[in-house]
């Protein structure tokens, strides 16, 4: 691929439009405004120094030694009759002509510097191609060219070019020119490929070479840089525009190496002419240049990838604006940084306009080099990525080479250069009227066909751009019909049948007709069967009802996971009444709040947890103490009526306003959970489960029912057992625990205590990861203790009735992939979605929203709340489908899978617990002796989440 500078950019304050108008070519014009200064000629040739661009390349060729990235290829096709000799004279003239060509380059005492050879015969290697066609030749040509550009220079030790004459046949060459960067930029193409045809046409017919005098030589340019360039002026100018500039962050396919790389490709897509003259029309009528009417829609399309609204772009100026450089070789080109604010949601022209001021300012403080500006603002220097920007912009508008030669059809040769500069360049070519837009790009961190998508993007915007320039930015479509239609309805085809008009506990009611003997619990206090567990909750139930619970009523459980426990969530529910556990191992004053906001009009406990919950406006019911009254109940089965839709669990999450939220579970979401569950990953006969998680958190719902409503038994494993990794696992290998839920955290912890965890737990075969991020290490280090298992990630949260989508990790699962979140689960809809509620593209960062029948009623007694993330579905028919706002950022991978990106806000998942950053503050707040807090989550040295908290304490009056 090229790459060339804009040089229309340096036209400044002169908009392409008044330079069309009248009637003068841009290029005159351009030269008119050159500086005229003179750049003294330095009679002591030796080690001269190295302008700032060679600084900066010097550096990087130091830090990657042997790296072809700062390779220029130039390729030329030449059809006719050549005459060799006139060619290989050409090129040694023009080697003579141009010191720099051979130029060596030494690390000297202070700094590196020019070691100019006073002689350098050209090396020209010559291959001869013995091909059946002549389309064979021009194709091993090709594999030549791309073979040549990857081969490094030894700056040190030899010329910065080499060329090679390729013969495919007796009437087609290739010439393959190879330049270092350090020598050779865009326009230096230009000046190369002018020069060349005009000598070759000089041998050719044996004239002598003439061409006009150098005025100087680069070596002369780069000491007349150093001594004489004054940076106060622009250097404030970039400082006050970057201040505070956010790294652009594309979403990549792979995560990015530790140290960037430059493996590339390239994806082009051809903007016809009439596009291209429309284009170019509308940036005419505001005042501005085809420039900068693309890379507003391109600064556009890197919004809605990322969600940002200050998107930052680097671009390329020649860098020529002294008359004595016009016709030198070397390299002069800058890098540009374009930051184009695009909040408020502006019209096209709006923002255009911005662009226009932004680039013009830019112009006029583009004096300054890119590694003078990178080393005055010392940005936090990430090996990964490039500084102060990672994406490229350019529109080629160049002059013509002038490379015709009578007897030669002369054209750029084209070949694949599988090497990328930055993580993403578009650059923009005219050519006969059309636009050629090629898309290069980092393949170490992005798929061909994440670009081949994001290019049918651009060309999508830009058309509708063209079509309502009056449209706001988050307006114009980007995605084809067929893209939009796959990702809105095809992915989120789920629909699937379950037991819809049932309730939880009516099937454990018939389950417990089926299987009465059975032992449906195990736990370290004895155990119970069905038909107990059913006359035992009946009995609860009927005295609940005494009490004056019912539908629609809440109930709380304070009580730890036990037997005791699970008779009164089921008694509850056959009450028609909705539960709140309360774990007893919280803060008092957490369950006294959850108990007021809740209103709950009575507490089930024990008189061990007694002191919890006395003195509450709550009628407590005491296990132990109310027995003989619980007992006198009848055991029959109760007929209360309820709906699917009716309330079942009442849990409490953090709260991003300091405060916890209670979320109100339907029956309906957690059934529809649990038939999906039985149906992709039935049962077998003699399995066992466990119960093991805190009853209030979402995944103990299903450790609970979803085994109990199967006929399947789990065993109660207790809280001390729990944080015991060795206990926990001693208790699974004796009850033969089949399946098993954990989050990530406990799952790490146990493998790293036992290596051999497959040995001690052989009868486990399907472990069910959920609640914070699976990484791959992890998967990696799961398979290799368990092979014989599987691995399930689930995400979800309890406003969706804990799980929505599901992934099986591959046992194949590389350090480099994504471990996904994978597609929803059955009457589940997933969408990403952008702040304005319209679909991102495949691949690009959005919104995640869920719908379907998992949805929560809502959040208790908080009905802002609840409008705020329970939104109407704009894209279903049904009448109050309803999207929760998950709060997550994601993005859809091309099978339909969602990634998951992080928050949106503060909340943040540590060892499971789904933690609001500002819910701790405000608790430090409240001490009387803090001042200030702030908290954070910082990586342990397992990788586990830590939160850690900074305060600022009162000042006291009596220090001690």
């Amino acid at each position: 691929m090229k790459s060339i500078s804009d040089i229309s950019n340096e036209l400044g304050q002169v908009p392409e439009k008044d330079a069309v108008a009248a009637g003068v070519d841009w290029r005159q014009k351009l030269l008119a405004r050159r500086v005229a200064r003179s750049i003294p000629r330095q009679t002591d040739r030796n080690s001269l120094p190295l302008s700032f661009a060679q600084e900066r390349l010097w550096l990087l060729e130091r830090l990657e030694p042997g790296s072809p990235s700062y390779n220029r290829p130039l390729a030329l096709r030449l059809t006719g009759a050549l005459d060799e000799a006139a060619l290989r004279n050409a090129l040694q003239a023009i080697v003579d002509r141009h010191e720099i060509l051979r130029t060596r380059f030494s690390a000297g005492t202070d700094q590196a510097v020019h070691v100019v050879a006073s002689g350098c015969p050209l090396d020209l290697r010559f291959i001869e191609l013995v091909v059946s066609d002549s389309a064979e030749g021009v194709a091993h040509a090709r594999r030549l060219a791309t073979e040549e550009s990857l081969r490094p220079f030894q700056l040190e030790h030899e010329a910065p070019l080499r060329a090679t004459l390729v013969r495919c046949d007796r009437q087609d060459h290739v010439l393959i020119l190879v330049f270092h960067h350090m020598v050779f930029d865009g326009w230096s193409a230009r000046v190369f490929q002018t020069e060349l045809a005009t000598l070759y046409r000089q041998f050719h017919n044996g004239e002598s070479p003439s061409l006009p005098e150098l005025p100087i030589q680069y070596a002369d340019f780069a000491h007349w840089e150093r001594q004489k360039f004054a940076l106060q002026k622009p250097i404030k100018y970039w400082e006050g525009l970057l201040s505070g500039a956010v790294p652009l962050d594309l979403p990549t396919d792979r995560p990015r190496p530790s140290v960037q790389t430059h493996q590339g490709g390239c994806v082009s897509l051809i903007l016809p002419e009439n596009v291209a003259n429309s284009l170019r029309v509308l940036a005419r009528q505001e005042n501005a240049t085809l420039f900068m009417m693309l890379l507003a829609a391109f600064q556009t399309l890197l919004a809605r990838y990322t969600g940002l609204e200050d998107i930052t772009v680097g671009t390329p100026v020649a860098g020529r604006k002294w008359v004595e450089t016009e016709n030198l070789i070397g390299i002069f080109i800058n890098l540009l940084v374009m930051r184009s604010d695009l909040s408020g949601n502006p019209t096209f022209r709006q923002f255009l306009v911005r662009v226009r001021e932004t680039c013009r300012n830019a112009y006029s403080h583009q004096d300054l080099s890119f590694a003078k500006l990178v080393e005055a603002l010392k940005p936090q220097r990430d090996l990964s990525t490039t500084p102060l920007f990672q994406v490229m912009f350019n529109l080629e508008n160049l002059p013509e080479s002038g490379t015709e030669i009578p007897g030669l059809h002369v054209e750029e040769f084209d070949f694949e250069r599988p090497v990328a500069d930055y993580e993403l360049t578009l650059e923009v070519v005219p050519a006969g009227g059309q636009l050629k837009c090629y898309f290069t790009y980092n393949s170490d961190i992005f798929d061909r066909g994440t670009i081949e998508r994001m290019a049918g993007h651009f060309r999508t915007l830009l058309e509708g751009i063209l079509s309502s320039p009056d449209g706001q930015l988050a307006s114009f479509p980007m995605l084809p019909f067929s893209e939009a239609h796959q990702m809105l309805v095809e992915w989120n085809r789920t629909e699937a049948d379950y037991p819809r008009d049932a309730t939880i506990h009516q099937l454990f009611t018939a389950q417990a007709a089926r299987t009465p003997k059975a032992i449906a619990f195990f736990s370290e206090n004895g155990n119970l069967t069905y038909r107990e567990i059913d006359r035992r909750s009946n009995q609860l139930a009927c005295h609940l009802l005494s009490l004056g619970a019912g539908p629609e009523s809440l109930v709380g459980v304070c009580l730890e996971r036990s037997l005791d426990a699970v008779v009164s969530l089921l008694a509850i529910l056959k009450a028609g009444a909705a539960f709140l556990p309360l774990d007893p191992g919280h803060p008092p004053d957490r369950l006294a709040f959850m108990i007021a906001d809740a209103r709950i009009p009575a507490i089930i406990t024990r008189r061990q947890w007694m002191p919890l919950v006395a003195g509450k406006d709550a009628r407590v019911i005491c296990l132990d103490r109310d027995k003989s009254r619980i007992d006198a109940q009848p055991k029959d089965h109760l007929i209360v009526p309820l709906g699917p839709d009716s309330p079942a669990y009442l849990l409490y999450t953090s709260g991003s306003e300091g405060v916890p939220k209670g979320v109100l579970g339907l029956h309906r979401g957690a059934i529809n959970r649990f038939a999906w569950m039985w149906k992709n990953f039935p049962f077998q006969p003699g399995e066992v489960c466990s119960l093991k998680t805190s009853l209030n958190f979402g995944d103990s719902i299903w450790e609970l029912f979803g085994p109990l409503l199967q006929g399947v038994p789990s065993v109660i494993i207790s809280g001390e057992t729990v944080r015991e990794p060795a206990a926990t696992v001693r208790m699974l290998a004796l009850y033969g625990v089949t399946r098993i839920v954990t989050v990530p955290s406990l799952l790490r912890a146990m493998l790293y205590s036992f290596p051999d965890l497959g040995e001690r737990l052989p009868r486990l075969k399907l472990w069910v990861s959920s609640g914070e991020a699976l990484l791959p290490g992890l998967c990696r280090r799961f398979y290799e203790a368990m092979p014989k298992a599987t691995l399930l990630n689930l995400y979800g949260s309890t406003e969706v009735s804990a799980d929505v989508t599901a992934y099986v990790v591959p046992p194949t699962l590389n350090e480099r992939e994504v471990v996904s979140l994978g597609r929803p689960i059955d009457n589940t809809k997933c969408y990403v979605l952008d702040a304005h509620l319209q679909p991102v593209p495949v691949g690009a960062r959005g919104d995640l929203y869920v719908g379907g029948d998992g949805l929560a009623r809502g959040y208790c007694n908080r009905p802002e709340l609840t409008a705020k993330r329970f939104i109407p579905d704009p894209f279903s028919s049904l009448p109050g489908a309803r999207l929760y706002r998950t709060g997550d950022r994601a993005r859809f991978l091309p099978d339909g899978s969602l990634h998951y990106l992080g928050r949106a806000d503060q909340q943040v998942k540590v060892r499971g617990y789904r933690i609001e950053l500002k819910e701790v503050e405000t608790v430090l707040l409240s001490h009387p002796q803090v001042l200030a807090a702030v908290t954070a989550v910082r990586k342990g040295r397992s990788e586990d989440n830590r939160m850690v908290a900074y305060i600022v304490a009162q000042e006291l009056d009596d220090p001690p």
